[in-house]
């Protein structure tokens, strides 16, 4: 097998430049929605609490609760570190950066609506549980 040619490694670099800013760019877009999120979590406390009075609540729902600000700060400095990473000099750092972004802001997605949802199942058995007594 040949040696790379430096034109080989100018298209490959070339590539991951083009390759940089759709990758942002859909780390910022799944960032929308991990935004939307984190700053919905204090509606749902006040539902949570209407509807289930002092049924405690799960565990992942009370972590997400109890720790509603440092999601927040996560959701909003995600989108932030993901375009700074466009400018980035090093292109290899950048690219699996925003790899870990993405994965991060993925997780965080599942994390808070797995968290909020749910006690949501559990007013809904209740309240089809009332219905059909």
């Amino acid at each position: 097998m040949s040696e790379p040619t430096s034109t080989d490694i100018g298209d490959l670099r070339a590539i991951a430049r083009t390759i940089r800013i759709p990758f942002a760019v859909l780390v910022v877009g799944f960032s929308y929605i991990n935004i939307h999120c984190a700053l919905g979590i204090p509606k749902f406390r006040q539902i949570f609490s209407d509807m289930l009075g002092p049924t405690p609540l799960p565990a992942a729902t009370q972590f997400a609760l109890q720790y509603q600000q440092p999601l927040e700060a996560i959701s909003l400095a995600v989108p932030c570190v993901a375009i700074g990473l466009i400018f980035y000099g090093r292109l290899a750092f950048s690219l699996a950066a925003l790899g870990f972004l993405l994965l991060l802001v993925l997780l965080q997605i599942g994390f808070v609506w797995f968290a909020l949802t749910e006690p949501l199942t559990t007013i809904i058995f209740k309240m089809q549980g009332a219905a059909g007594a």
